[in-house]
């Protein structure tokens, strides 16, 4: 029987249903945000857990905030979670997901509209450069 994973980013980690609605860039009914959206979302987090090993607490035990890159890093993975579940219910392209993001003079282009995207099961590059500063590797 598996334990449940319950690091610092599932835990502390809280996403508003406007946030994952604005992110996705989705009208999404709130059904789905208890049920397939819910799921994701813990799915993602557990994964940047796991990436950044990262208790994110000071030497003395003090916990410090998330950081807003690793925020980011997680709604990442949500994206491209979250695609996968449209390409697996038959939906096979980025219709309905956000295709590209820009801030500032930043930008980011997930895909074309309409361009079908095959994810792999690990974190995206895309992911892991938002998570790597705050990544904790064991020895």
């Amino acid at each position: 029987m598996a334990i449940p994973y319950t690091g610092p980013i599932v835990t502390r980690l809280i996403f508003t249903a406007a946030e994952i609605k604005d992110w996705l860039g989705l009208d999404v009914d709130p059904s789905l945000v208890t049920g397939t959206i819910a799921m994701l979302v813990k799915a993602a987090k557990q994964m940047a857990d796991e990436y950044c090993n990262n208790p994110f607490k000071e030497g003395d035990g003090t916990e410090v905030p998330i950081p807003d890159a690793v925020k980011t890093g997680v709604l990442q993975v949500l994206t491209d979670l979250y695609q996968s579940w449209v390409e697996a219910k038959g939906g096979g392209t980025s219709t309905g997901v956000v295709v590209a993001r820009k801030t500032g003079d930043m930008s980011v282009t997930y895909a074309k509209p309409g361009e079908t995207i095959s994810y792999i099961s690990d974190l995206s590059q895309l992911a892991k450069n938002l998570l790597n500063v705050y990544r904790l590797t064991p020895f």
